[in-house]
């Protein structure tokens, strides 16, 4: 029988094992100290406002830095790591904590601190606690937190003490978010973007509408207004309760003016995104005003929420439905090999797809260096993801440079093109594709080295890499000068390039020579042989030259044309002495005079003790529409003062219109298949542009997913609207959810940044992915209802599911005991496992057999094919008792400030006798007598066969311009029926 402790956020929680050996030394033994015995060890607790989290200290210990609790000594201690989620007052305590043999309470001791060191650690007011009140044992603290601080929390027991199970509970008082109403909705705006917010400590409005048979709790709500027709999806992917996935349940909702919803299709969803995340698309026109409802289950109720993430895009099209997209390679081969073009598919493959193709010369020509072919069809078959079309080259004895042509689609069918042409590369047979290389390299302390880049193969074309300096053993400035992000360019016939880097002569003797290295990266029409050079600086051990006892820089700034720059130097190291600089502006895009007022060499004066100074740079208005330019300021200083960064860089925005920005489109791709992220410019194409991109982790991991882009600058030539960067994605035997990483644009030369990062969303490739389901089932009253959890497809690697059960005409505790969200792991090979719950044999009569329901979410290896189970509780007793008669609900409404609005209250079911329900009014954002005219509760008779009646609340017009206001309208006090929709909500417009 399955039995856990769940309280809230639970650090233990329960788990089945199946196909799995682990060992679990007895709560009671003494022999072992826990994990988290010492400060360094601390356990890491979930970061909600409210959990709770079982821990045995038995074989703790004590170190020897330990601060004292409350002023006592202490013995056994263990410590915790908390990050808190908002700010507030967090209540602590160890109540429950109990020593295992005697089943006697431990006397505790509590404290919390703040600080990473054990001997620096401070302690936060009112911080440490020894017994929570006269006669009681346990610990007891209330202590003000801060939003994303880091705390260390240490429960110890008194001298002398065994120890025995600590049970540590925390939470956090709190107010419900802006948008936890969905009158104040928070507003979504474009065709595609993201949202996020914290719904911890939302409510659950009885009002809101249900996600099919889940009633959502801590619910927020957003509003999305269409600019266009197409299907709007939805989903909460990336949402979190603080450490692991959100089990979210979404709603999206058409809504008119008053907030009143209506469900269109299928408009509601608990996990179709996977690891607890929802999914709902819905067809938009536009105009079209929807409401998004974004909720969770109860893992804790007086919290619930989390952060959630909402994300929502727009598909456009005359049906709107999702198509495959092409994209084409650009290869490379030798003279007299085929250049093989891949065509790959992404997105939906059930349909087969077609595009036309043919060739067309570059600077290779059709019949002499290639064979030219004329239009002809690629066609996919259903299911189909490449398509390869060979192109036959030409080999010749003619020493020539690298040619290209190209491969032109156009026309496809059941697909949209991301490439509409790809460029072939034709080598001479001669030499191959190039390669570069560079070589490591010597050099004694205090000198100057010279790195040589190679390359290999052809060099017929003009080739070009980045060159940076990275730290290993040395660092720099102490160990040598660093060398930024550096073009270097080989040209046509140019085999060799080189790059120097000067090193410091110091007065450490070290007991090793140092190392620094050299990186290549973003490697233009060559394949990178070798990109690290490891450079070795060795140490003389002699007499040096004294160092400089301070030292100066330069910091580089930005303003708009027509401001005035401010340029920041910075002292460091000895500053008592006064000190005397001098700046000036050197060498510069911009025109002295006409963009800016030349800086002449100009003495800084620091004072004794200052450590920064500033000197302006004034640039010139102009109304021509340019690129950014730039103005260099140097820095000279006395001797005996070390410069570390002698140039600072001005940058001076256009701000006349034309300027262009860039962007970075979101795409999705397979397992195995290259992401080919697309870069685009819009506005003036004139100049050329540059702009730095870079890859980084989200849930797809660097080298096991997916190759890592370093920092690479993406060069727009004049003319050049898109750019194309691929990423190698891997594939693994791991059947997996959708997983997505990230890149990022920044820097941008000649151009703004519009959109700085899109999402990279890698699907699985798995033929035969596993799958969780769970199966119905009946119990006796009173019985013991096992219920399997099954798991089929590919059974190789282990996996997990939650289980959990939820209520139905069956309820807990009184008809069976709830089974919390549980995870439950499979081993390799592991097709079935059984959880089972406990239900209640009572006295009471049921009308009919009663349910409840088995529920399975947050799949890991795998997706959920059946996520419901009914589990049926066959009744013993006589003869059932009467079920309500009656139901009783209430609508929302809306209305302008200074108006009137019918309150329609219904009942429904039987009928044939008379009903009473009370109504008034309270809650909501207006205020009674000010916004609303004033209400006395009044009780609504309902005479036999009477399904509605009305009641009318007047709202007050005044001079103030505000947000809309509502009202809540509660029933009350039924008679002859039950309250099925306990609030309405009235809203007023503003009219100002």
């Amino acid at each position: 029988m399955l039995r856990t402790r769940l309280l809230h956020t639970t650090v233990a929680a329960s788990v089945l094992l199946a196909g799995i050996s682990a060992s679990i030394a007895p709560v009671g033994a003494d022999s072992t100290a826990p994990s988290n015995d010492a400060f360094g060890g601390a356990l890491a607790l979930p970061g909600g406002p409210i959990g709770s989290v079982i821990t045995s200290n038995r074989g703790a210990t004590v170190e020897p830095s330990e601060p004292t609790i409350a002023g006592r000594t202490t013995d056994r201690s263990i410590w915790y790591e908390w990050t808190a989620p908002i700010d507030g007052t967090v209540t602590l305590d160890t109540a429950g904590s109990i020593d295992p043999d005697t089943s006697e309470p431990l006397d505790t001791q509590l404290a919390v601190y703040t600080g990473w060191t054990i001997t620096s650690l401070d302690c936060v007011p009112g911080c440490d606690n020894d017994d929570a009140g006269p006669a009681t044992a346990t610990s007891h603290l209330a202590v003000p937190v801060t939003a994303g601080t880091d705390y260390h929390i240490v429960v110890a027991t008194s001298a002398p003490s065994i120890g025995g199970d600590i049970e540590l509970h925390w939470s956090i008082a709190g107010t419900p978010p802006a948008n936890d109403e969905r009158s104040a909705a928070m507003a979504m705006t474009g065709e595609v973007g993201q949202l996020t917010t914290g719904s911890w400590f939302a409510t659950a409005d009885p009002s809101d509408p249900a996600v099919g048979d889940d009633e959502p709790e801590a619910t927020v709500w957003f509003e999305w207004i269409a600019t266009k027709a197409g299907t709007l999806t939805v989903d909460t992917i990336g949402s979190t309760d603080g450490d692991n996935p959100l089990d979210t349940l979404l709603g999206v909702y058409r809504a008119d003016e008053a907030n009143a919803v209506q469900c269109l299709d299928t408009c509601a969803d608990d996990d179709a995104a996977g690891a607890g995340a929802s999914r709902v698309s819905q067809h938009a026109e536009i105009g079209d005003r929807f409401l998004i409802q974004v909720g969770n289950r109860a893992v804790a109720p007086a919290t619930g929420g989390g952060t959630v993430t909402v994300n929502w895009s727009l598909a456009s099209g005359r049906d709107a439905r999702p198509t495959a997209t092409l994209a084409v390679s650009s290869p490379r081969s030798i003279e007299g090999a085929p250049a093989q073009f891949v065509l790959t598919r992404f997105g939906g493959t059930d349909e087969a797809a077609a595009v036309t193709y043919r060739t067309a010369s570059g600077t290779a020509v059709s019949g002499r260096d290639f064979v030219a072919v004329g239009a002809s069809i690629a066609v996919f078959a259903p299911g189909q993801r490449e398509v390869t079309i060979p192109v036959a080259t030409v080999a010749d004895d003619v020493a020539e440079r690298a040619e290209t042509f190209a491969l032109q689609l156009s026309g496809p069918i059941n697909a949209d093109l991301a490439d509409s042409s790809a460029t072939a590369t034709i080598s001479d047979v001669a030499s191959g594709p190039a390669t570069i290389s560079i070589d490591d390299a010597t050099v004694s302390e205090g000198g100057t080295t010279t790195v040589n880049l190679r390359r290999a193969g052809d060099a017929t074309e003009r080739v070009t890499a980045k060159i940076a300096t990275a730290d290993r053993t040395a660092t720099a400035p102490g160990d040598y000068a660093a060398v930024p992000a550096t073009t270097v360019v080989f040209e046509p016939g140019q085999v060799t390039a080189h790059v120097q880097v000067a090193t410091t002569q110091n007065l450490a003797a070290v007991a090793t020579n140092l190392t620094f290295k050299l990186v290549i990266s973003g490697v233009t029409d060559a394949v990178l042989a070798d990109g690290i050079s490891a450079v070795t600086i060795v140490d003389d051990d002699g007499s040096a030259p004294a160092p400089p006892t301070s030292w100066v820089a330069l910091s580089d700034a930005q303003v708009i044309e027509g401001g005035t720059a401010t340029v920041s130097i910075v002292r460091h190291g000895l500053t008592g002495a006064p000190l005397t600089v001098t700046v000036r502006n050197s060498t510069s895009t911009g025109v002295p005079g006409s963009d800016f007022t030349e800086l002449a060499s100009t003495p800084v004066a620091f004072d004794a003790g200052q450590t920064t100074a500033q000197v302006t740079l004034a640039t010139l208005e102009d109304s021509v529409g340019e690129l950014d330019e730039t103005v260099n300021v140097v820095l000279s200083a006395p001797k005996g003062v070390g410069v570390e960064n002698a140039t600072g860089v001005v940058t001076i925005v256009d701000d006349d219109p034309g300027r262009p920005e860039i962007s970075v489109d979101d795409i999705a791709t397979d397992e195995a298949h290259p992401a080919t992220v697309t870069l685009r410019r819009r506005g003036d194409l004139t100049d050329a542009v540059s702009v730095r991109i870079i890859s980084s982790a989200g849930t797809a991991t660097p080298r096991a997913d997916f190759e890592s882009l370093p920092l690479t600058t993406i060069e727009f030539a004049s003319g050049v609207a898109e750019r194309r960067v691929q990423i190698p994605v891997a594939a693994d035997a791991v059947a997996e959810s959708m997983e997505y990483f990230t890149v990022s644009l920044s820097v941008a030369s000649g151009a703004t940044i519009a959109d700085s990062s899109a999402r990279v969303s890698v699907f699985d490739a798995a033929t035969d992915p596993p799958a969780y389901s769970v199966e119905d089932t009946s119990v006796a009253e009173g019985g013991t209802a096992v219920v399997t959890i099954r798991r089929s497809g590919d059974l190789s690697e282990f996996g997990t599911v939650t289980v959990r059960s939820a209520p139905s005409s069956a309820v807990s505790p009184g008809d069976f005991a709830a089974l919390p969200a549980t995870q439950v792991v499979f081993g390799a090979g592991v097709e079935t496992l059984d959880v089972q719950v406990d239900t209640t044999d009572n006295a009471v009569d049921a009308p009919r057999n009663l349910a409840f329901t088995v529920k399975l979410t947050a799949p890991f290896h795998g997706s959920v094919s059946d996520a419901t189970a009914t589990v049926t509780i066959a009744d013993d007793e006589g003869q059932a008792i009467a079920a309500p008669s009656a139901w009783y609900t209430v609508t929302d409404r809306w209305t302008d400030e200074g108006g009137s609005s019918a309150i329609t209250v219904t009942r429904r079911g039987n009928l044939a006798g008379a009903g009473a329900v009370k109504v008034q009014l309270g809650g909501g954002t207006a205020t009674l007598g000010a916004d609303v005219a004033p209400f006395e509760p009044q009780t609504i008779a309902f005479p036999a066969g009477v399904t509605q009646q009305t009641i009318s609340v007047a709202t007050v017009d005044d001079a103030f311009a505000e947000r809309p206001e509502t009202v809540l309208v509660k029933l009350s006090a039924a008679t002859a029926g039950t309250i099925e929709d306990s609030a309405g909500t009235l809203t007023i417009r503003d009219d100002d």
